[in-house]
């Protein structure tokens, strides 16, 4: 097989004897191969590659596994990584986080990595163990599993998983400054209701609604079909006489939960979001609702 060459020429790229790329596709090529180098050297243990996904995408993935380790040392690139016991760690730096491309994938301890649980991977800590780590950014801390091994950049102290990066608030920025904290070991059975429980008792975690998490419509279709349902079980008639009164009476019950909820839910409750709305949990649901009315004798409405 002939060596491939990359030659710059003028007006574009030649690729071995007489095969010419045009200078406008330079860049996209130069882009292509930039990321393919950089996914050959993603790994989920000691500068390993991809693994195979175990669980696919949108199945549960099971908890614990593992075994626990400490490991040798390895290289990445020009670096030597140590791993070791290390019970006072406590350091700040840079945090990164990963997601769906490594979901499923076995981690550098023989557990299953899920983006959606509270866990990190950490070049030299020993697999798995509880770390705090808090944003240094806006302050809150959250407890993490690290039964990963990475990341290898220079700046990063530790790779999140994308869970833990949007409780920090950081997933959209992709990286942020944290304060990382040894804890403990973590058990080897994945047990994660320590994690789960220090979160939960986060003031910043109590309530962070906005609209833009709601679909009112569909909760707002979901009341009326109810409403509508009480009356049809109550005795009422729930056919829509001559002029459409049913219809009218259940549109506007329709609009007035809907305009309710988008009046809730677009407001930030949260006390650290940064938000200048007042917090406080949303207030009891008060609708407007038309009160049919029924002639003398029947059960018929005549609004």
């Amino acid at each position: 097989m002939s060596q491939l060459r990359l030659a710059r020429r003028a007006g574009g790229l030649s690729f071995g004897a007489g095969a010419q790329i045009p200078a406008r596709f330079a860049a996209p090529l130069f882009l292509i191969a930039a990321l393919c180098l950089g996914l050959s050297a993603c790994g989920s243990g000691n500068n390993e590659r991809l693994g195979e996904r175990v669980v696919p995408l949108g199945q549960p993935v099971p908890k614990g596994g593992g075994v626990y380790q400490i490991g040798k040392p390895y290289q990445v690139g020009d670096l030597t990584y140590t791993p070791r016991e290390d019970p006072d760690y406590d350091r700040v730096g840079n945090a990164s986080w990963y997601g769906e491309m490594f979901h499923g994938r076995r981690t550098a301890n023989g557990e299953i990595y899920d983006m959606d649980s509270l866990s990190a991977a950490h070049p030299t800590l020993p697999l798995p163990v509880f770390a705090r780590v808090t944003n240094l950014n806006n302050g809150r801390t959250i407890v993490v599993r690290i039964n990963d091994r990475g990341p290898y950049a220079r700046d990063r102290i530790i790779d999140l998983s994308r869970r833990s990066a949007e409780l920090l608030g950081f997933r959209d920025n992709g990286t942020a400054t944290v304060r990382v904290k040894y804890l403990g070991r973590a058990p080897l059975n994945g047990d994660d209701s320590y994690e789960r429980k220090y979160l939960a008792s986060q003031s910043w975690m109590r309530v962070e609604w906005s609209y833009d998490d709601v679909d009112a419509d569909s909760i707002a279709i979901s009341a009326t079909c109810w409403a509508m349902a009480q009356i049809a079980a109550s005795g009422m008639p729930s056919r829509p006489n001559a002029s459409g009164c049913s219809v009218a009476w259940a549109a506007s019950l329709h609009l007035s939960i809907r305009s309710v909820i988008a009046s809730m839910f677009s407001r930030c409750f949260c006390s650290s979001c940064g938000s200048t709305a007042k917090p406080g949990p949303p207030g009891p649901l008060m609708v407007p609702l038309p009160r049919p009315r029924f002639s003398a004798g029947s059960r018929r409405r005549i609004f």
